[in-house]
C-alpha cells in the first residue's frame, strides 16, 4: 500500500484513507473542484426536492381522503347497505395508500438522517481540531445563555 509522509508521532498514513462507510478522506476536493461537503449538500437538496413532489402528492391524497370521509358522514344515513359497504372498501383502500406513503416518508427520513450522520462523522475525522473548536464554541455560547437565565 502506498503511504503519505509521516504526520505526527512518526505514524505513516495510508495514501487513500477510507471511513467505515466507504467515503474517501483525502484532500477534501473531488475531481471537478468541489468539496465532498458541497457534493453532500447537493445530494441532500436533490433528495429533498424529490421528496417535495411526493409530499405534495401525499397532501393531496390526504385532503381527498378527508373530503371523502366528510362526504360519507354527511350522507351516511341515506346510503343503502350496499353503497355503504362500497364506500367503506374505497376508504379502506385509500387509507392503505396513505399508510404506505407515511412508511415511505419514514424510510426517507431515516436515510437522510443516516446520511447527515455519515457526513458529520467524516467531517470530524478529517478535521478533528476544527470540530473540537466548533464544539467548544457552541458549548460556551450555550453555557453563557443558560447562566443568564438563572
Amino acid at each position: 500500500m502506498e503511504t503519505n509522509p509521516t504526520i505526527s508521532g512518526g505514524a505513516k498514513q495510508p495514501a487513500n484513507p477510507v471511513t467505515n462507510n466507504g467515503v474517501q478522506q483525502s484532500s477534501g476536493k473531488s475531481g471537478n473542484g468541489t468539496t465532498r461537503w458541497q457534493e453532500a449538500a447537493a445530494k441532500g437538496r436533490a433528495k429533498r426536492e424529490g421528496a417535495n413532489v411526493t409530499q405534495e402528492q401525499f397532501q393531496k391524497d390526504l385532503s381527498a381522503f378527508v373530503n371523502d370521509v366528510e362526504s360519507l358522514l354527511s350522507r351516511g344515513g341515506t346510503l343503502s347497505a350496499e353503497a355503504l359497504q362500497v364506500s367503506k372498501e374505497q376508504l379502506s383502500e385509500k387509507m392503505e395508500g396513505i399508510k404506505e406513503q407515511l412508511s415511505e416518508f419514514g424510510e426517507k427520513a431515516s436515510e437522510t438522517t443516516s446520511h447527515i450522520v455519515d457526513v458529520a462523522r467524516d467531517y470530524v475525522r478529517t478535521r478533528p481540531l476544527q470540530s473540537v473548536g466548533v464544539a467548544f464554541g457552541v458549548g460556551a455560547v450555550v453555557g453563557l445563555l443558560m447562566s443568564r437565565n438563572r
